[in-house]
C-alpha cells in the first residue's frame, strides 16, 4: 500500500471496512451483495474511483496472501476470498469489473 496515494487508501477504507465490516453478511448472502448495494449507495464518480483505486491496490505488487492480509488488517475488510476458494487477486479484480464494467 505504500505506492498508493493517501486518498486512494482513504476511498479503499472507506468501502471495505463500512461495508465488508464484521456483520456483513447479515446484509447480503454474498459479497456480489454488498458491491451492489454500494454501488446503489454511492455516486457515479465515487464508484469509478473505487474501481480504479482497487485497481492500483491490485498493481502495488503483493501476492494473494498479503493482498488478503492488507484487505483485513489495513483496510478493515472482514471478508476473506479464500474462505470462498478465490485468490484475493481474483477478488478484487472481479469487484472492479463490476464497479467499471468497460473493464470486461
Amino acid at each position: 500500500m505504500d505506492t498508493l496515494r493517501e486518498d486512494e487508501r482513504e476511498t479503499l477504507r472507506n468501502f471495505f471496512a463500512a461495508y465488508f465490516h464484521e456483520d456483513w453478511i447479515c446484509e447480503s448472502e454474498s459479497p456480489d451483495g454488498i458491491v451492489a448495494m454500494y454501488i446503489c449507495d454511492a455516486s457515479p464518480s465515487e464508484v469509478i474511483r473505487l474501481s480504479q483505486a482497487i485497481l492500483r491496490l491490485i498493481d502495488c505488487g503483493y501476492d494473494n496472501e498479503e493482498l488478503e492480509q492488507t484487505l483485513f488488517r489495513k483496510l478493515g475488510c472482514c471478508y476473506s476470498p479464500s474462505g470462498d476458494g478465490k485468490a484475493a487477486r481474483e477478488w478484487l479484480y472481479q469487484v472492479a469489473t463490476v464497479l467499471s464494467p468497460k473493464l470486461n
